[in-house]
């Protein structure tokens, strides 16, 4: 029985598949025999006096790739349908709302920056007088040498912070 209903959904499948390849195959061989009917007429220049439905592709007779230095939503157009341009017109405008905020994020990201190095230059100063001290007591013995290498230690990690920064 189990046999049986999981062959049935693919019986099912199968045949379905053989009534399409058999509807393609009559489809492309017995191609329908009304022709349609095409109407043409003559072109002049003048105003259009009856309308065409026709379905097709348009090609343009001179084709002219138009390129920009920046993208955006385009504002306003400045110029009209068939009207001649030459180099350096202005075309349209494009909204700089996006260009704008880009700017105030890089500033914002170049402040972050600065105040991130300043913070380290600070870190390497206190470093530095830390570990002057420590190699002072070191000498008088007045402190262990695990607290002497732990100052060089910070001192180390300090300077290589601002180098990554500075690099």
């Amino acid at each position: 029985m189990r046999l049986m209903m999981s062959t049935l959904p693919k019986r099912y499948a199968l045949a379905v598949l053989v009534l399409i390849a058999t509807a393609a195959v009559v489809f492309l061989r017995f191609p329908s025999a009304v022709e349609p009917e095409r109407r043409t007429v003559k072109a002049v220049a003048g105003d259009i006096e009856a309308t065409v439905l026709a379905s097709g592709t348009l090609e343009a007779g001179n084709l002219v790739n138009v390129g920009t230095q920046a993208s955006g939503q385009v504002d306003s157009l400045k110029v009209v349908l068939g009207q001649k341009v030459k180099k350096g017109d202005l075309i349209a405008t494009i909204d700089a709302t996006v260009q704008n905020n880009e700017v105030r994020n890089a500033a914002a990201s170049l402040k972050n920056f600065y105040a991130q190095r300043d913070a380290k230059k600070v870190a390497v100063r206190l470093a530095a007088i830390a570990f002057k001290r420590q190699a002072q007591m070191l000498h008088e013995e007045a402190s262990p040498r695990a607290d002497y290498e732990s100052a060089l230690a910070s001192f180390s990690t300090a300077l290589s912070d601002i180098q990554g920064l500075n690099a």
